[in-house]
């Protein structure tokens, strides 16, 4: 298995505080979550929290995210119900970004 459930929980909770230091957060979806394990990806989405807070755009969070965590990146701009679909790697794991925006 890719991931599991609870390497997902561990990656989310490791990655939160760079995402919310630049205003967003990240979430757990997909079949990591309704099936506690994945043979292919980690889906994470990222969403803005606090509107009061001063938000990078999503190209710059990912370039973040990208400079500490992110191996290889494809925007995946085909994706049919979102434009916003970075798909990643880290460690040989692949993990999809869905930008909430």
């Amino acid at each position: 298995m890719m991931w599991s459930l609870n390497e997902a929980i561990a990656w989310i909770q490791q990655n939160e505080p760079l995402a919310a230091s630049v205003g967003w957060h990240l979430g757990l979806t997909g079949g990591v979550l309704f099936r506690n394990g994945s043979d292919k990806d980690l889906d994470v989405i990222c969403y803005k929290h606090n509107e009061e807070i001063n938000h990078v755009t999503p190209e710059r969070l990912i370039e973040k995210l990208r400079l500490v965590i992110i191996d290889h990146i494809n925007q995946h701009k085909d994706y049919p119900t979102s434009k916003n679909l970075y798909i990643c790697w880290a460690n040989s794991k692949r993990f999809d970004i869905f930008i909430m925006s």
